[in-house]
């Protein structure tokens, strides 16, 4: 073989071994650039997930911290959780008999002796005359019931008047129900709301459906003019959009003579009858489920939206 032959293949073999050693090289490159994108990538969401771990440790030591200092401030009044729980204890046993008044007499949850005298505290005297009344000691209900109102009227005639009604002593808590309703303004707390429902669902009987009465006629009576006009219209417009009244007045003047047909003072009358007459049939029909039209002189039901 001459000079240049044996020259010709040792440059060519030394290229296809360089090729083959740059090849190796790139895909080495190429594998440890990959895996060095996966290893910051997975470094990031560790980074991050110990971040989290962090925040998260440090919103729980904050809260914990709190939670200690609660704790610290609700220790002082020991006496009053004690009391809390036995009236919490005895409004669960007049729920679970609600639907049995006659059972209550020897289920009442008997008061600890070591519950705590806790003077001007109105919710102790407030739970012995409700455990007493549901007992059947009327003397001793009685003389907590006046302990209790000196200390806190309104809050003591709300708790009784409740429980009472679920103690099937709904004639006992008749004088507490005006206390416990107060006087009607322009908000009204969840227990106003509660007691004035249950009133109007006769809990209380007739004279607690008179008190709900009394306690929204006052109300009403209460508003001042722009305000009682603004009601009036609104009432007067879903009154008409309800029941389908808007025709009243055309049916008020067919009775009546043409020179007397024109005179709102005589129709206003019959116009506002007949949309109360509608409501009423309405509100009797969602209470007992009565239909709200029983015949042809009937009101009108509420026309379907």
């Amino acid at each position: 073989m001459s000079d240049f032959a044996e020259w010709f293949f040792e440059d060519t073999g030394d290229k296809l071994v360089r090729r083959r050693l740059e090849g190796k090289l790139q895909a080495a490159s190429t594998t440890q650039a990959r895996e060095a994108r996966d290893l910051r990538s997975r470094m990031s969401q560790i980074q991050g997930t110990l971040e989290q771990r962090l925040d998260r440790l440090a919103k729980a030591f904050d809260a914990f911290v709190e939670l200690s200092d609660v704790r610290a401030e609700l220790a002082v009044f020991e006496e009053q959780t004690t009391i809390r729980h036995a009236a919490h204890r005895l409004l669960r046993t007049l729920v679970r008999h609600v639907t049995d008044p006659s059972a209550l007499a020897g289920d009442i949850p008997a008061l600890p002796d070591s519950m705590p005298r806790c003077p001007g505290y109105w919710l102790r005297p407030a739970v012995v005359s409700l455990s007493a009344a549901a007992s059947g000691d009327t003397t001793g209900a009685i003389a907590a019931l006046a302990e209790a109102r000196d200390l806190d009227q309104a809050r003591t005639a709300t708790f009784l008047a409740v429980g009472l009604g679920l103690a099937g002593r709904p004639a006992e808590a008749l004088p507490l129900l005006s206390a416990a309703l107060g006087t009607p303004a322009e908000q009204t707390t969840y227990a106003q709301r509660a007691l004035w429902r249950a009133c109007a669902h006769g809990v209380y009987g007739d004279q607690g459906e008179q008190a709900a009465r009394a306690w929204l006629t006052g109300y009403v009576r209460g508003l001042d003019a722009g305000s009682a006009d603004k009601e009036r219209a609104k009432w007067d417009s879903d009154a008409d959009y309800a029941f389908g009244t808007v025709n009243l007045a055309t049916q008020a003047r067919r009775g009546l003579p043409d020179s007397l047909s024109g005179e709102d003072a005589l129709t206003g009358p019959l116009v506002a009858g007949g949309k109360l007459s509608a409501l009423s049939s309405w509100v009797r029909e969602a209470v007992t489920g009565e239909p709200a039209r029983s015949g042809a002189g009937a009101p009108a039901g509420p026309a379907p939206a």
